[in-house]
């Protein structure tokens, strides 16, 4: 499985942002949608697999 570390090496992505990105990753199809308002870690969790939104 895919560990915080591991997520995105060299980009700026956050050490919580990614523990959460992770987080969600583990818990597979109980994730319909990840949501957040941060662009990196949108773009990492959708590089990731998952289905990403952004509320405005």
């Amino acid at each position: 499985m895919l560990e915080a570390g591991e997520l995105a090496p060299g980009t700026a992505l956050r050490s919580l942002d990614a523990i959460h990105t992770v987080a969600a990753l583990k818990l597979g199809r109980g994730v319909s949608w990840f949501v957040t308002y941060d662009k990196r870690q949108g773009e990492a969790a959708a590089d990731a697999g998952l289905p990403v939104t952004s509320p405005r």
